[in-house]
């Protein structure tokens, strides 16, 4: 036993001077180490100094940098996913007003009704238990089957509604999901009166946050036979995502499909996606006259399967950036919208 003792004394002895060692020689050594970076750095001609990536760093940022890259490599433009690095407003900077004096506070065994109607005036409008909706994400080039499927029976679970997105329109979904927006895509599917007369409300793109305006597609080599399949393209076609509306050229055009969708789907609330931009007001002004139920505006917070760099960073304007102002107001038989951004 006292030989034990012995021994783990002698163990723990040398491992603490083998410690106190360790740390002496790495602490020289990191010293050294420093000192001569600190000596190259501040004495070497910057065409030869290390600091010069800080530099240029600190001017470009790494993003910038690696995106540069990514570029030359692939000689062509990139895509990035899930939307800007860039810092917006954020929705954690909204804070909520309380209830008082002013507003007395709702009573503690009152129920509160978070019910929202999309397209009261439509004779089928959509109903909705809370103000929250499943934006639109394409099955097949953003997300998986199974995922799509979840999210329609998360959106069921929580008495809100679930928009399919620009990929094919996918039947699971539908059957998953007891509230559906359809998503009317710049493309050419997802437009037969089939499927349209499935749905509870349309929305027809005009632009989005992330991409803006811009037409874009997916490559045939990106596109599977089920999802060619869904898509309606032949082998070696690509999915194209038009800049605009193939069916509206002019803003005049609007009422029409408006209508035509109407007498397919049964009169339900038919809307629009549109892009913050510069003349945001004027879109408003024109989808109103155009007879939309309702409108969905994204700003540059969004995101996306993958879009080019400066499509997400350059173009789109931030919702929260906008200025408080009231565009309109719903009154009487003219419609009006009210807009309380700051």
């Amino acid at each position: 036993m006292n030989d034990l003792f012995k021994k783990g004394l002698i163990y723990a002895g040398l491992l603490a001077l083998g410690y106190q060692g360790f740390k002496f020689i790495g602490r020289n050594i990191f010293r050294d180490i420093s000192n001569d970076a600190l000596k190259r750095i501040t004495t070497d001609l910057y065409d030869e100094n290390m600091w010069e990536m800080a530099s240029s760093t600190i001017r470009s940022t790494p993003q910038v940098i690696v995106e540069t890259n990514l570029r030359s490599q692939e000689g062509k433009v990139i895509q990035r996913p899930l939307g800007s690095p860039k810092i917006f407003p954020n929705w954690d900077q909204l804070m909520f007003n309380i209830a008082q004096l002013h507003t007395m506070p709702t009573p503690l065994e009152m129920p509160v009704n978070t019910k929202v109607v999309i397209g009261p005036r439509c004779k089928k409008p959509l109903e909705v238990d809370i103000p929250m909706l499943i934006a639109p994400m394409a099955y097949g080039s953003a997300l998986s089957e199974g995922a799509k499927i979840a999210l329609a029976k998360g959106a069921t679970m929580a008495g809100t509604a679930i928009n399919n997105g620009e990929g094919p329109f996918l039947k699971s979904e539908r059957k998953a999901a007891k509230k559906y927006i359809l998503h009317y895509n710049r493309g050419t599917w997802n437009k037969t009166p089939e499927i349209i007369k499935q749905v509870d409300a349309i929305e027809i793109q005009f632009g989005q946050g992330a991409i803006g305006g811009v037409g874009h597609k997916l490559t045939s080599n990106m596109i599977d036979a089920t999802l060619r399949k869904g898509y309606g393209l032949k082998k070696g076609q690509d999915a194209v995502i038009n800049s605009r509306q193939p069916e509206i050229n002019q803003p005049s055009d609007l009422p029409v499909l408006i209508r035509r969708l109407k007498d397919i789907a049964g009169y339900i609330p038919i809307g629009v996606k549109i892009a913050a931009g510069k003349y945001l007001e004027r879109d408003l002004e024109l989808l109103v006259a155009g007879g939309v139920d309702f409108i969905a505006v994204e700003g540059a917070e969004c995101a996306t399967k993958g879009s080019a760099p400066i499509l997400q960073d350059d173009i789109v304007v931030s919702l929260l950036s906008l200025p408080l102002t009231e565009l309109l107001h719903f009154s009487g038989e003219k419609t009006f919208i009210k807009r309380f951004l700051y």
